[in-house]
Formats: C-alpha cells, sequence, structure tokens
C-alpha cells in the first residue's frame, strides 16, 4: 500500500520515493511508489501533476487501495526524486476549500445546500437548492466568504473510522463510507467530510469571487473562481476597463455614463443610415422601373445589402406590376418577387430548381428569397429566372 504522503503534509513539494510497480494497461504506463506526494483524483478534484524522476505525472488515480500515477516514460532507477507541480496543488487547494467556505455561508445565511459542485480548468460551481437567488443574497454571500478569508480562520483535518464518531461534529452533509472519514473543519464557517488537499488556513485561499447564477434543473447554478484565478480574471476585466477608459476619455465613475452616450449616438446613425437607404431605395426602384423593358426587372447589385433588395422590391412592387428578380453579390442572397398574371410562382419555383444551383430558400407565390455559399452559383441561378 502507498503511504499518503499528501495527507501527512500538503505543503510537501518533493521528496524521494520508492519504485515498487510497473505496468502498462491499455497503452497507459503506469507506476506505484511506497509512498506520493501526488493526490489522485477524487471528490470532485483532479489529480495533482508533476515529475517522478525523468518522466511527467499525467494523472494520478487510486484502485482499492492502490494509488496509480500514469506518465509519459517509465522512469529509470529504484529510488526517484518526486518532484509536485506545486502552482496547479495551490490552485486546486484554493478551489476546494473556497468552494466549502461558499457552501458553508450559504447554509448558514439561507439555508441553501450544496447539492453538486464542479471544479473546472477555468471557473467553479456549485449547484443549489434554490429556485433563484438575488443579487442582494449574491453581494452578501460573497461579502461572508471573503470576510471569513480575511479573518484567516484555521482549517482543521480530522479523521474518524466510523458515521457514528463522525455525529459528533456538525458535518453539513453525512458521508455514505463508514471508516477513514476525513473531516475538513473550517472554524466558524464549514464541517463537512471531504478527501481532498486544503490549506490549513483560510487565508491561503485568498479571495472568492461569484461571477454569475444560472437556473438548472429547478435549482441555481452558481460560477465563481477564487484564489489567483479570481486574481487573474480581476487583472484581465482591469487592462478592458482601463482600454475602455482610455478611449472614452473617462474614469470608473463615469464609464457607463459614457458608453450610454455613444450606444445613444451610435443609434441615431444607425436610424440616420436606414432612412437613408430608404431614400436611396426608392431611387433605385424609380431608375430600374425606368429602365424596364416591360413587366420583368432584373439586377445584380455588387454591394447592396440583402435588407437594400428587400426595400427595393417593395418599392417597385408599389409603382406596378412586376415581376423582379434582384441579387446581392456582397451577401450572396437573392429575391425573387411577382406581383403580375403571368402564372409564376415565386415560391414553387424556387423548390424545383434552387437546389440545382448549390442554394437553399423558400418563399411564397409572390415572394421567395434564397443564399447561395459561392457568388457564381448565384450569378447562375439568377440568369436562370432571366430566362422564365
Amino acid at each position: 500500500m502507498t503511504k499518503r504522503l499528501f495527507e501527512e503534509n500538503v505543503y510537501l513539494k518533493e521528496t524521494n520515493c520508492r519504485i515498487i510497480g510497473k505496468s502498462e494497461v491499455e497503452g497507459k504506463k503506469l507506476v506505484e511508489l511506497d509512498g506520493t506526494i501526488f493526490f489522485p483524483e477524487g471528490g470532485g478534484q483532479p489529480s495533482d501533476t508533476g515529475t517522478i524522476g525523468e518522466a511527467n505525472v499525467l494523472y494520478v488515480f487510486e484502485k482499492g487501495e492502490r494509488i496509480y500515477h500514469q506518465v509519459d516514460v517509465f522512469p529509470e532507477g529504484e529510488v526517484v526524486k518526486c518532484i509536485l507541480d506545486w502552482k496547479k496543488r495551490l490552485d486546486h487547494m484554493q478551489q476546494h476549500c473556497g468552494e466549502h467556505i461558499l457552501s458553508g455561508v450559504m447554509l448558514k445565511e439561507y439555508g441553501f445546500h450544496n447539492k453538486g459542485f464542479h471544479m473546472g480548468e477555468d471557473y467553479i460551481t456549485i449547484d443549489i437548492d434554490a429556485k433563484s437567488v438575488t443579487d442582494e443574497m449574491i453581494k452578501n454571500i460573497e461579502l461572508k466568504c471573503n470576510e471569513a478569508i480575511y479573518e484567516n480562520r484555521n482549517i482543521e483535518i480530522i479523521t474518524v473510522d466510523s458515521v457514528e464518531k463522525a455525529r459528533d461534529y456538525p458535518i453539513r452533509k453525512m458521508p455514505d463510507i463508514d471508516e477513514d472519514i476525513k473531516i475538513v473543519n473550517i472554524v466558524d464557517t464549514d464541517c463537512v467530510a471531504c478527501c481532498g488537499t486544503h490549506p490549513s488556513k483560510t487565508g491561503e485561499v485568498g479571495l472568492v469571487k461569484i461571477l454569475r447564477t444560472q437556473k438548472y434543473k429547478g435549482m441555481t447554478r452558481i460560477f465563481f473562481k477564487c484564489g489567483m484565478r479570481a486574481f487573474e480574471d480581476f487583472q484581465r476585466e482591469h487592462e478592458i476597463i482601463s482600454t475602455l477608459n482610455r478611449k472614452y476619455s473617462s474614469d470608473l465613475d463615469t464609464l457607463i455614463d459614457r458608453n450610454d452616450k455613444e450606444t445613444m449616438k451610435m443609434d441615431e446613425m444607425k436610424n440616420d443610415l436606414k432612412s437613408l437607404r430608404k431614400q436611396l431605395s426608392k431611387y433605385d426602384a424609380k431608375t430600374l422601373m425606368e429602365e424596364a423593358e416591360g413587366e420583368k426587372i432584373s439586377k445584380l447589385f455588387e454591394y447592396k445589402t440583402a435588407e437594400e433588395l428587400d426595400n427595393i422590391v417593395s418599392e417597385l412592387a408599389d409603382m406596378g406590376s412586376f415581376e423582379i428578380i434582384l441579387s446581392s453579390g456582397k451577401d450572396k442572397r437573392i429575391v425573387y418577387a411577382n406581383n403580375t398574371d403571368n402564372g409564376n410562382s415565386c415560391g414553387k419555383i424556387f423548390k424545383e430548381n434552387i437546389k440545382d444551383y448549390n442554394g437553399r430558400g423558400g418563399g411564397k407565390n409572390e415572394r421567395a428569397q434564397g443564399s447561395f455559399a459561392d457568388k457564381e452559383d448565384l450569378i447562375k441561378f439568377h440568369n436562370f429566372l432571366k430566362t422564365l
């Protein structure tokens, strides 16, 4: 059996261990040691990584009482130096302990229970048995979590050998095992059975930052980050805000107001542009009508948008009876309209023919529209419609 050095001292970053077994299973190289500083995946916490001699530790898992280290190559020698990826271990401790703090605070403040926990590479989530939470609740929970961190409360790791002994502690959820139960007691904050690695003081968590919430299966899912993850997230957001402040010549207090004003200006410009395009559509429609020979009007515009084509078609329809074929080379779209009595059904013609030109679309008797991935196919279909 491998000695669990990571339980005896979570801060042990390197040590010498003896190799007691090597095997290869389904192409995976596995190493067993007489003692290990590498935490095996469990309790929602990913495994540690690092090196064993010249080998990189890719993954660590437990099977029965044996701990296996998956490596990229088998290390040489009998006694090897094991080095922990401390940055990753610290991150895991901060996220996992932060999850305990958050769970304890939510239970104490509002009676919400943690019903599910996931530690991802980017953020952490917990699912609580609340259909909804208010912004005020989230602010209060976040404040209480960070107060617990700033007070640098003790974190006690207690091991008991039965559920009966575990009942002596205020555990928020009793474990489903009945031996070697490890209890993580964060003083005045949380008490739970957990096999993960945790710091000795809450101050080492650094920070808990709730990112957002969402409804999930009748519960509420909370997204959050702790420690260096939260700090790095703040750095990125600060950089974005600083860039926006420079762009708008604003500061943190005036940025939102300045952005609202810029948005209003943009909306006004969009409305002006829409009005100008509508006027231009009237001019284009009049020009097309004057140039038309009979009831059929056909034009391939290189730079007009699909929306502009629709506007021109609507203007022409108000001017008289026409069979209209307009295409946009820019958007690779086509509009076909017919308010004459020549019997051509736009929707039927599209349904029966557009796929032959690698296009997609459809419509009703009086109007249809389509799109193409390739401009050449658009032109071919446009020319086909002209022949009808």
